[in-house]
């Protein structure tokens, strides 16, 4: 799946759960939360990003999380989280490869630490998220996630 494809399928979203998709993110934007961060965002978050700022599934209220967001994350966190659901209990991270930053995975951590690696590719996260793959951390163990 492409980046591409996961936009579509948030276009045509059609499950039981209200999908909301926030308005694009501007290039400052981007550059604010890569100077946060200190990092380079790979180019389908960036691609992301510009298309949907975000968005949101009522469904146990899965968030992606906004740019703005990110940056008030990163004065509580060092942590680049781009996804949470339930209010913050379960959040996903972006590890970044700082020589290579299309070189990334998305993990799952909780509050005991423990970190489960998901996937390298933000097309697939959505495709999962969207289908009702990983939205509780049982689902989304390595090999369960559908």
């Amino acid at each position: 799946m492409t980046i591409n494809n996961a936009f579509e399928l948030l276009e045509s979203y059609s499950g039981s759960f209200k999908l909301t998709l926030h308005p694009g993110a501007n290039e400052t934007l981007i550059n604010k939360v890569e100077c946060t961060y200190g990092i380079t965002l790979p180019d389908d978050f960036k691609t992301l990003y510009r298309f949907t700022d975000g968005f949101e599934i009522d469904e146990d209220i899965f968030n992606m999380i906004p740019l703005g967001e990110m940056i008030s994350n990163k004065m509580k966190d060092k942590s680049i989280w781009v996804a949470e659901y339930m209010i913050y209990s379960e959040m996903w991270g972006l590890e970044i490869n700082p020589e290579i930053p299309n070189q990334y995975s998305i993990s799952i951590a909780d509050s005991d630490s423990e970190k489960i690696t998901l996937t390298n590719s933000l097309a697939e996260f959505i495709g999962r998220i969207l289908k009702g793959g990983c939205l509780r951390r049982a689902d989304c163990t390595i090999g369960k996630m559908k």
